[in-house]
């Protein structure tokens, strides 16, 4: 995620991850991230996740509290 504070403002930043369901913690990584790292994501971040199974995108708004 450092990487992307450091990238110009105008550019569109995208963190894009392959689906994996983790049965042991009942979510998916990308899921487990946020709910993880949340403080670290920038809020310019976009998180897609895709699902190679089923050919599908996922695209999380990350809700930022101050």
């Amino acid at each position: 995620m450092y990487y992307f504070a450091l990238a110009p403002k105008n550019f569109k930043k995208i963190f894009f991850v392959l689906r994996d369901f983790s049965d042991k913690r009942g979510c998916t990584l990308a899921e487990y991230y946020i709910a993880t790292y949340s403080h670290l994501i920038p809020e310019s971040v976009e998180i897609w996740e895709y699902s190679e199974s089923l050919s599908v995108f996922n695209i999380y708004d990350i809700i930022h509290i101050d």
